[in-house]
């Protein structure tokens, strides 16, 4: 195979066909990587629906898959570590910074899955490993039990806002337990990543 790059880092162009492919390979349908804001997630929302569509999933996975991306992307909004503070967004919102990942599992019979990670403090990264390795645990009855505990706990907790029912939310929904992973990147920040399947 020949390759011809006119580009002042040839490379790059290089690499990118490279990612492509293992994109293809790892059977991604959507990746996106950047600042989000809640505006954006609902742009991306509506592009996932219609890449669904083009995958030909059925309505039931095509929300089940949508409800767990939105799930993810709070998950960036609300704990990224990478901040830029609105009045020095352009959007006018606050902007956090993360990855999603929509892909399929081939050798899991074709299961549709969503990936998200970001930069969290480590402490933050411990608290909600510790929170996912508490739900993997508990069966689907066991699970919405805790649910609706958690609805009826304090509405300004600091779990309120994503770690506890977010995560309950899309464990319910997960045809398997949640997957993460946690890379301590430096004495005071990880890279926390949550996978999910439906």
């Amino acid at each position: 195979m020949s390759q011809t790059c006119i580009a002042a880092y040839p490379a790059v162009l290089k690499d990118l066909h490279e990612f492509y492919e293992s994109l293809r390979k790892e059977g991604i349908l959507f990746c996106y990587s950047g600042p989000t804001t809640q505006t954006l997630m609902e742009s991306i929302g509506d592009m996932l629906k219609q890449r669904m569509a083009v995958e030909e999933a059925g309505m039931s996975i095509t929300r089940t898959i949508f409800a767990i991306f939105i799930e993810q992307m709070q998950n960036i909004l609300h704990y990224s570590a990478e901040v830029m503070p609105a009045a020095e967004s352009r959007m006018g919102e606050e902007m956090r910074h993360g990855v999603v990942v929509v892909g399929r599992e081939r050798e899991a019979g074709e299961r549709f899955f969503v990936l998200c990670g970001n930069y969290v403090e480590r402490a933050k990264a411990r608290m909600l490993a510790d929170a996912l390795d508490r739900m993997r645990g508990l069966n689907r009855d066991e699970l919405k039990a805790l649910y609706r505990e958690q609805r009826r706990g304090d509405p300004f907790s600091e779990d309120s806002k994503g770690a506890g029912l977010g995560f309950l939310e899309m464990a319910r929904k997960a045809s398997r337990p949640l997957d993460y992973c946690i890379s301590e990147i430096t004495d005071r920040l990880a890279f926390f990543s949550v996978k999910a399947v439906g």
